[in-house]
């Protein structure tokens, strides 16, 4: 297993239990090498969404105590979603999720 696959399934791992502040430095890192990989920005974009609060099961999102955190991982999401979005066109999960970083 390569490095980056380790790191991948680690991330996983750790979005799994809910430690997204950790899987979020392991996403980004993976980014950051392969700016291509969609699996890890759509994985990165998902921790962003939970550390703003939009719980994909949940028609709404719930409040956090703290707008200004919402608003920077909003805008961390957005732009990894976008990509996404241009490589898998229409696709709901992805679309819900833009939508989700509006409110």
């Amino acid at each position: 297993m390569t490095r980056r696959n380790e790191a991948f399934k680690d991330a996983i791992n750790l979005l799994d239990r809910g430690e997204c502040d950790r899987a979020i430095k392991i996403f980004e890192q993976i980014v950051q090498n392969e700016p291509n990989g969609l699996d890890a920005k759509f994985n990165l974009a998902l921790c962003y969404m939970i550390k703003i609060g939009i719980d994909l099961q949940e028609e709404e999102p719930y409040i956090l105590k703290d707008l200004i955190d919402e608003e920077v991982y909003a805008i961390r999401a957005l732009p990894l979603l976008k990509a996404i979005l241009k490589e898998r066109v229409e696709d709901e999960e992805v679309e819900e999720m833009i939508e989700g970083t509006k409110k």
